[in-house]
């Protein structure tokens, strides 16, 4: 024969309100009351026009910075290149100034004690005023080409010390040390900057999720509420 027995117990209901974490005007309700849901269904979905404008922004840009990035490269080493030729130009110049600057200032130091000498001559009456005269405007001439080669120096130093100033302020923008790989300081600091536009991608990202309001377990609708 069939036995039956009959067992008691009790049911609990939790009811459990939800809500999306942006306030927005509904978009869409994709359940009804009475409806089952399992967790992690969507319920709802929010207006995300504004995210959505903000996130397809920020893919923008974090698209049009990969694609520059190549040009950025040749445009920095470009760059140092311009400084390095300008630094070995400038130095060039200058060694070539402080080259004449010795010859000029050997000559003028050497006609100078020639001129010493003729003095004394004249004075002792033994050559004419006119022999004594006679390398006056070549000492003058060397003393104004001296004169102007310390002035060239002086520039071509200005130069040097600007250009090195403009590499170095470059390598600092870089953050590459002396000796440095040029092309890994550019791809290190172009890789921290990708990075830096892709976190906001994926924080555009969950903005535009947490306008979906979705099901946190599995259960039945019990209500719908919708405010203006």
């Amino acid at each position: 024969s069939t036995q039956f027995g009959v067992l008691s117990g009790s049911a609990v209901t939790i009811k459990q309100n939800l809500s999306p974490i942006e306030t927005a005007r509904v978009k869409a309700v994709f359940v009804k009351i009475g409806d089952c849901i399992t967790n992690g269904q969507m319920l709802a979905q929010m207006d995300s026009t504004l995210v959505d404008s903000q996130l397809a922004e920020a893919q923008a840009a974090l698209a049009a910075a990969e694609g520059s990035w190549a040009g950025y490269e040749e445009q920095m080493l470009s760059l140092l290149r311009s400084y390095d030729d300008g630094i070995a130009g400038a130095e060039a110049a200058l060694g070539q100034q402080n080259g004449q600057l010795d010859s000029d200032s050997a000559k003028l130091a050497e006609l100078k004690n020639m001129q010493t000498k003729r003095d004394a001559l004249f004075a002792s009456k033994l050559i004419s005023e006119v022999e004594d005269d006679a390398l006056r405007p070549e000492i003058a001439g060397l003393e104004k080409d001296v004169a102007s080669c310390r002035q060239l120096i002086q520039m071509d130093e200005t130069i040097v010390a600007s250009r090195k100033k403009e590499r170095q302020d470059l390598q600092q923008s870089l953050k590459l040390g002396p000796g440095g790989e040029v092309k890994e300081a550019i791809a290190q600091k172009t890789t921290a900057q990708t990075e830096i536009l892709k976190i906001a991608v994926e924080m555009k990202k969950l903005q535009k999720e947490s306008y979906t309001l979705r099901s946190q377990a599995d259960g039945v609708v019990s209500d719908i509420g919708i405010y203006p």
